[in-house]
């Protein structure tokens, strides 16, 4: 029995039989609809530190997240990373990776206990292809996630360590988090991959950035003293 079976026979499926689909895209569905996306669905439960699927892999579901973070990462030869984004709960995982040729791009890792349907491929292609409302709404999530992949590069060839550290605690605190004090499970190596720099140079800006007062840091714990200051460092960094 593999992971995917063990886990949900565990819970009878019984979240997937009275699951609401959670994530925005399915809104607008029918009765009909989301009723064949159960029947083709099953929940998958991770421990923080475990891996959802593997760059290079082949996609054979969709997955959708229930609750919990993870982190979508490019993985090199050197055994070096950079993580692309963060997905939480109700967010559609690695949706760019749905039209292309079934294989996994990234990888992606749970950074806390997480809770994730997978949706059979063929049946969202199915939808995909019979729905154009939903097809629409599919292609907006992908178009979102290249224009983060732009500003992504953009600040990879443009910023120095100051700027992308800022960027990321500000991506932290906007997009994830949605409060200037947060805490948060990545590790000070997760930060790293996430500004694409090395632990020690995230951890030298740390120290800059609170012996500035802009920064307070305890641990896991932050909170932006002064956001307008990391704005502007991570536009001219």
């Amino acid at each position: 029995m593999n992971r995917m079976e063990s886990s949900t026979h565990k819970k009878d499926n019984l979240l997937c039989a009275s699951c609401h689909l959670t994530s925005p895209i399915f809104d607008g569905l029918t009765d009909e609809q989301k009723t064949s996306i159960r029947n083709a669905s099953c929940e998958v439960l991770f421990e923080k530190g475990e891996t959802i699927f593997k760059q290079g892999a082949p996609m054979t579901h969709v997955i959708s997240i229930t609750y919990g973070l993870a982190k979508l990462s490019i993985e090199s030869s050197d055994t070096k990373s950079i993580i692309i984004k963060l997905v939480k709960g109700d967010e559609i995982a690695g949706l760019t990776d749905v039209t292309s040729k079934n294989i996994h791009h990234f990888s992606m890792t749970a950074l806390t206990n997480l809770s994730a349907c997978f949706i059979k491929l063929e049946v969202f292609h199915d939808l995909i292809k019979s729905d154009s409302a939903f097809a629409f709404k599919v292609i907006q999530q992908i178009n979102n996630y290249h224009y983060h992949l732009y500003d992504k590069l953009s600040e990879l060839v443009n910023k120095n360590v100051s700027g992308r550290v800022a960027g990321t605690l500000i991506y932290l605190c906007d997009e994830i988090y949605h409060n200037q004090r947060f805490k948060t499970a990545l590790s000070r190596q997760d930060l790293a991959d996430l500004a694409a720099t090395t632990k020690e140079s995230t951890i030298r800006v740390l120290k800059d950035l609170k012996e500035q007062k802009i920064l307070l840091c305890t641990e896991n714990t932050f909170e932006i003293l002064q956001k307008e200051r990391l704005i502007t460092i991570r536009k001219f960094g």
